[in-house]
């Protein structure tokens, strides 16, 4: 078996995030950075968004962003991005426009989509003054998000 690289389009080459769209397959997101001295140093990250469509190649859809995207999820036509700076966006249409989220974290390290229940859930791992805790939303209701134990 024989693999292919995938690097047409993205200029970034430290890739950190990685989603799959669940209705598309063949669509994927991922972030990426010049280096890891920029992703997680004390300067701007110029990280940005990738989507890669088919047989590609990857376009970037959000970024350069000053803070780093370490996490990716996808939901129900929808995709959320976790920022260093504890920055939390949206997308429900791809890519092509973005909503920041108004809850902001210590610094967001994981997300995960929950479609199991009933509305979905968004869950966010940060790192906030606590050192570490997880918090909870619906994905169908504009609530603030809760605490996770």
């Amino acid at each position: 078996m024989q693999l292919d690289k995938a690097d047409a389009g993205r200029e970034r080459r430290y890739a950190w995030a990685l989603a799959v769209d669940p209705a598309d397959p063949e669509r994927w997101f991922v972030s990426a950075a010049p280096g890891p001295f920029e992703a997680h140093g004390s300067r701007p990250s110029d990280s940005a968004i990738y989507r890669w469509e088919g047989s590609g190649p990857w376009q970037i859809i959000d970024g350069p962003r000053d803070s780093h995207v370490y996490a990716l999820a996808t939901g129900p036509e929808q995709l959320f991005a976790g920022l260093g700076d504890g920055t939390l966006l949206q997308t429900e249409d791809g890519g092509e426009s973005w909503t920041e989220l108004g809850e902001r974290t210590g610094g967001i390290t994981a997300l995960a989509v929950n479609e199991v229940a009933t509305t979905g859930d968004l869950s966010v791992k940060d790192r906030g003054p606590e050192r570490s805790r997880s918090l909870a939303k619906s994905l169908s209701e504009t609530a603030a998000f809760r605490a996770l134990r």
